[in-house]
C-alpha cells in the first residue's frame, strides 16, 4: 500500500515539474516573440534612409576609407540584423563552471534596440 502511495505521489511531482517547465518554455518563447514583434514595428516606423557619403566627413580617415569603399552613393542602410551564436557561457563566481549555450539576437539600428535571446543548460535536461 505505501509503496503505491509513494510510485503516485512521485509519479505526480514528476508531471508536475514537467508541466511547469513546459508552461515556463512557452511563456518565455510568447514574450520573446511579443518584444521582437514590438522592435519591429518601431523599426518600420522609420523610413529606410540611404546612405550619403557626406555623412562620413567627420569619421577619422580610415574609417571614411572603408566605407566609401564598401557603401554606393543611395543605397538602402541597414536597418535591423538576426544574429545566432553557441559556445560556453562560465557560470562560476570562484571556479571556471563552464556550459554550453546558444542563443538568437535582433538588432534594431532606426530607434535603436535590441533582444538577446540565450539557453544555457544547467544540468542535463534543465536550461535557463
Amino acid at each position: 500500500m505505501w509503496l503505491r502511495t509513494i510510485l503516485i505521489v512521485m509519479g505526480s511531482l514528476v508531471l508536475l515539474v514537467a508541466a511547469v517547465v513546459i508552461y515556463g518554455a512557452a511563456r518565455w518563447k510568447s514574450g520573446t516573440s511579443k518584444l521582437r514583434e514590438r522592435l519591429e514595428a518601431t523599426r518600420l516606423d522609420f523610413p529606410v534612409k540611404v546612405y550619403n557619403p557626406q555623412e562620413l566627413d567627420r569619421l577619422p580617415a580610415s574609417v571614411q576609407r572603408y566605407f566609401r569603399a564598401v557603401l554606393s552613393d543611395g543605397q538602402p542602410l541597414v536597418t535591423a540584423v538576426s544574429v545566432g551564436h553557441s559556445g560556453t557561457f562560465d557560470l562560476g563566481e570562484s571556479g571556471e563552471r563552464w556550459k554550453p549555450f546558444r542563443s538568437s539576437q535582433r538588432v534594431v539600428t532606426r530607434r535603436p534596440g535590441f533582444d538577446w535571446d540565450a539557453r544555457v543548460k544547467m544540468v542535463p535536461g534543465l536550461t535557463a
